[in-house]
C-alpha cells in the first residue's frame, strides 16, 4: 500500500470517523466547493450565514446580507501587520463577535454580531473535511500553488482548526517539531487558511498533539 494511502487508512480516517461518532458530520471536499466563494477561501458561506441568521435573532433579513460581507471581511481581511496579530483578532471575534455597525430604527450604533453559540454546544454545526490521497481535496489556492490540509474541522462554517496526519510507525521524537515555522513556507496568498484557526494539530500514534497556538 503506498504510504499516502497506509497514512489515510491508519490514521487520518481513523481520527474522522471519531469526529463523526461526536456529531460532526462528514463532507466530502468536492461537494463543499459550491459553498466557498473563491478557491482562496476557506468559510463555508451557506453555512456562516445560517449561523449567523440562528444565533442573532434580534438582526432583521434586510441587514443579514451586511453583517455576513463584515463578518468575512473581519475574518479573511483583518488588517494586522503579522499573521500572529491576526490570527488573535480573529480569534477575539470568534470567542466575542464581531461588532458591526447598523442602524434598526435608533440611528447607527454597534452591535455584536455572534459566531459561536459556547453556552448551548447543540446551536452550532460541525463539520469535518479532509484531502484524500490521490483523489478528491480540499485545496486553497494561493498565487503560486495551494495546499491541501489533511484533516480541516468547521464550526458554523468557519475552520477554527486544522490537524495533520502522521503514520503511526513515525518516531520521531518531537512530531509536530518545526509547525510553528510551518507559516513561513505557505504558498503565496495562504496565510488566510491560518487565519481563523487559535490551533493546528497533528494527530500522531493515537494521540492528537497540538501543533502550534499562534498567539
Amino acid at each position: 500500500m503506498p504510504f499516502e494511502e497506509r497514512e489515510y487508512e491508519w490514521v487520518q480516517k481513523p481520527f474522522i470517523d471519531q469526529l463523526v461518532e461526536l456529531g460532526y458530520e462528514y463532507c466530502d471536499p468536492k461537494d463543499l466547493e459550491k459553498e466557498r466563494e473563491i478557491p482562496r477561501s476557506v468559510l463555508l458561506i451557506p453555512r456562516l450565514k445560517e449561523a449567523i441568521k440562528k444565533l442573532n435573532d434580534w438582526l432583521p433579513e434586510q441587514h443579514l446580507d451586511a453583517v455576513l460581507r463584515e463578518v468575512v471581511r473581519t475574518i479573511e481581511t483583518p488588517a494586522m501587520p503579522s499573521l500572529v496579530a491576526c490570527n488573535e483578532l480573529v480569534h477575539e471575534a470568534l470567542v466575542k463577535g464581531v461588532n458591526v455597525q447598523l442602524d434598526l430604527g435608533e440611528g447607527l450604533r454597534f452591535y455584536t454580531v455572534k459566531l459561536i453559540d459556547f453556552d448551548d454546544p447543540e446551536n452550532n454545526q460541525f463539520l469535518v473535511t479532509d484531502s484524500l490521497p490521490k483523489r478528491t481535496s480540499f485545496k486553497v489556492q494561493g498565487h503560486e500553488r495551494s495546499i491541501e490540509p489533511d484533516i480541516l474541522v468547521f464550526v458554523n462554517g468557519i475552520p477554527p482548526c486544522s490537524c495533520g496526519s502522521e503514520r503511526p510507525n513515525n518516531d520521531w521524537e518531537r512530531p509536530v517539531g518545526g509547525s510553528t515555522e510551518t507559516t513561513g513556507a505557505l504558498p503565496k496568498g495562504c496565510s488566510s487558511t491560518f487565519l481563523p484557526k487559535p490551533f493546528c494539530c497533528r494527530h500522531y500514534k493515537g494521540t492528537m498533539h497540538l501543533c502550534a497556538c499562534w498567539w
